[in-house]
């Protein structure tokens, strides 16, 4: 199977007070387990990398990810690099962020399976 480089750009709110580092662990661990249907490549992701301190509003932040994105910006450009993270305002949730960054889509160990009764 040829090696193939996505983008992708994810907003993930989380349901707990908590780090970045402990809200990335949570959204890699969704897409990994399909509970984040936009979050494939982000299940491949092992790093993040924090963007800005700034906390931006969530459309700012989306242009910023791409922007970067299209920049080749080198904090996300490695598709075996980490993953990039703005905090984003989110209302009554404790925080949110938009997640992005490139990878290899086929590093995925957790494709959707199908069983068949023989």
């Amino acid at each position: 199977m040829p090696d193939a480089t996505s983008e992708f750009i994810d907003h993930w709110i989380a349901e707990e007070p908590g780090s970045l580092g402990e809200h990335f662990a949570e959204a890699v661990d969704s897409a990994r387990w399909g509970d984040n249907p936009r979050g494939g490549t982000l299940a491949n992701k092992y790093r993040i990398t924090l963007i800005t301190d700034e906390v931006l509003d969530a459309a700012v932040a989306r242009r910023l990810a791409e922007e970067l994105l299209a920049a080749n910006d080198p904090r996300i450009a490695d598709p075996h690099g980490p993953a990039g993270a703005i905090e984003v305002t989110s209302g009554e949730e404790p925080r949110a962020w938009i997640l992005f960054g490139r990878s290899r889509s086929h590093l995925s160990r957790h494709a959707a399976r199908t069983w068949l009764p023989s």
